[in-house]
């Protein structure tokens, strides 16, 4: 609310649920675009626990981010180690994620601490748009259902032959959607 403007927000994965409650509760948004919103719905799969407890251990034991992170893309978000190595070659992209990497076993943990309430989105009336990776996992589609049926004319796309890192995969086709949905007129 404090940026001039209205303004266009995006959230992907836990900043998706993180910028609907921020939209819930603003009056100066224009456009959301979401791609695979984590929303979490009940207990959290026991296997998420445990790769937080995997990751707290590795930044206890050894402070390896490097292997934390490579967990969390191997074990939980379930790239291939072919994705892996392509994103590992980005150098300037892999060291701002050993930057945050402390910070997922407290993402993994907070989300199981968290109680939604969808009704809380229901008075959202931005346009909207919810991008869901075409292989991205079940959670993620039930999640963007949960979406598209509590925000009023959310539209619904599917990112063909993309999971929940589309963007780093195929970045010129992610960039086109949102940009697209972004510079769109208000009608």
């Amino acid at each position: 609310d404090a940026i001039p403007g209205p303004v266009n927000v995006f959230g992907h994965s836990l900043g998706g649920l993180c910028v609907l409650e921020a939209v819930a509760r603003s009056t100066n948004v224009r456009r959301l675009f979401l791609y695979d919103p984590a929303i979490p719905r009940g207990p959290r799969p026991p296997g998420l626990i445990h790769i937080a407890d995997k990751l707290d251990d590795i930044l206890r034991t050894t402070g390896d981010r490097e292997k934390m992170i490579e967990t969390h893309l191997l074990e939980w978000t379930k790239i291939s180690p072919e994705t892996l190595a392509r994103q590992k070659a980005d150098t300037a992209r892999w060291a701002r994620r050993l930057g945050w990497a402390h910070t997922i076993p407290r993402e993994y943990k907070g989300t199981q601490a968290f109680t939604v309430d969808m009704s809380r989105y229901a008075g959202i009336s931005v346009p909207t748009r919810v991008m869901i990776g075409e292989k991205s996992h079940d959670g993620l589609k039930t999640s963007t259902q949960m979406v598209l049926d509590t925000v009023t004319g959310a539209e619904r796309i599917v990112f063909d032959g993309a999971g929940h890192y589309g963007f780093t995969t195929a970045p010129e086709t992610f960039t086109a959607n949102l940009v697209k949905f972004f510079l769109e007129e208000d009608r």
